[in-house]
């Protein structure tokens, strides 16, 4: 799997690389396949929305894919490691840290979760007046 920041970043093609934080990220399950991926996917666009570039390093079932050079570990403002694995974190010492599951990284920013609409707003107009129907004594609506 190719990283789409990863060719720009380490071609040196990115415009905006001046401006904006370089931030580095770690996938990695214990598998290997569909959650390293996944997560490194998510982590991609969630750095595009956030508005940083960022530099994805897989490991899986394949071995480690899109290692940091030293210049990028210099340039990095931070560091996210997602992953279920051991992962060697001393490369990164001085440069601020994130661990956490490889399934925090496969969940959208928000958690998932979707905006709460607001209540609706309760006007001072009466409310329109409904028809109530009327049933019989016998029927099953009044049966408790």
């Amino acid at each position: 799997m190719t990283d789409s920041t990863d060719a720009g970043t380490r071609a040196g093609t990115d415009p905006d690389a001046g401006t904006r934080p370089l931030i580095l990220a770690i996938t990695a399950c214990p598998t290997g396949i569909a959650h390293t991926y996944m997560a490194a996917e998510n982590l991609t666009a969630a750095a595009e929305e956030a508005g940083v570039r960022v530099r994805v390093e897989t490991h899986g079932s394949i071995g480690v894919e899109g290692t940091f050079t030293d210049a990028e570990l210099r340039e990095a403002a931070a560091v996210v490691v997602a992953a279920d694995t051991a992962v060697d974190t001393a490369r990164f010492a001085g440069i601020p840290l994130v661990t956490t599951g490889v399934d925090e990284g496969i969940r959208p920013p928000s958690g998932g979760r979707r905006p709460r609409p607001a209540p609706p707003r309760r006007s001072s107009a009466p409310a329109p007046a409904t028809r109530r129907r009327r049933c019989s004594p016998g029927s099953r609506r009044h049966r408790r």
